[in-house]
């Protein structure tokens, strides 16, 4: 049976350890991962998805909610990929908040070259998973605009949407079940984290940046 991996949170510096953790528990087992997140933390986020990408076992990934930000990222990285019909995937170029891309040092900076490491892989990745032209198409963006470091603008994708260019292979009603599932899975991440659920939905739905939403679908 395959392990199950939530990540139902924010994506910081204690999730990453924790989900690590895990996945290096899981050795070379099948996985599901469940995700509703709402991104994160730029070197947090894509130390979770280079070791994600590199498990041996059969990856499945089940969207429950929100995959945003670096969350999203991780459907490129997986072997199946279901999501909710009422799953939000925003995806945007690595970035750090804007009060530090706005520095006019940043781009002398080391923190700059390695946020431009990090979305050349990521680009990579994405391209390799999806129908690019279908996604040009549908969002109205090129890959080049959604991951120029001159600009930050957010592409969001209905679960439909994500499964005419390939990031999803399957969605799926919401039921009361699954509902309830939901719930019970944040009370566990809760607990295991110590924190109040309503700080887990807090970090779900804070976005610090004002994004550009491409709505030209």
């Amino acid at each position: 049976m395959a392990k199950e991996i939530l990540l139902y949170s924010g994506i910081y510096d204690q999730t990453a350890e924790s989900f690590i953790d895990k996945l290096d528990a899981a050795k070379e087992d099948d996985i599901v991962l469940r995700l509703n997140t709402g991104g994160g933390d730029v070197q947090s986020g894509f130390g979770m998805i280079a070791k994600f990408a590199e498990h041996k076992g059969n990856k499945i990934i089940k969207v429950d909610g929100k995959a945003n930000s670096m969350g999203a990222f991780f459907l490129a990285y997986a072997d199946k990929v279901e999501a909710l019909d009422v799953s939000q995937i925003i995806l945007h170029r690595a970035a750090y908040p804007s009060f530090i891309e706005a520095r006019e040092d940043f781009k002398d900076s080391e923190l700059f070259n390695e946020v431009v490491k990090i979305n050349e892989d990521l680009r990579s990745g994405l391209e390799a998973k999806i129908d690019v032209i279908e996604f040009e198409k549908i969002t109205g963006a090129t890959m080049d605009s959604m991951f120029s470091m001159e600009s930050r603008i957010d592409i969001s994708l209905t679960p439909v949407q994500a499964k005419k260019i390939g990031l999803v292979d399957k969605v799926n009603k919401l039921t009361s079940k699954m509902s309830a599932e939901i719930k019970s899975n944040t009370v566990k991440i809760a607990a295991e984290f110590g924190i109040d659920i309503k700080e887990i939905k807090a970090s779900n739905d804070a976005n610090k940046d004002k994004p550009n939403i491409n709505n030209n679908n």
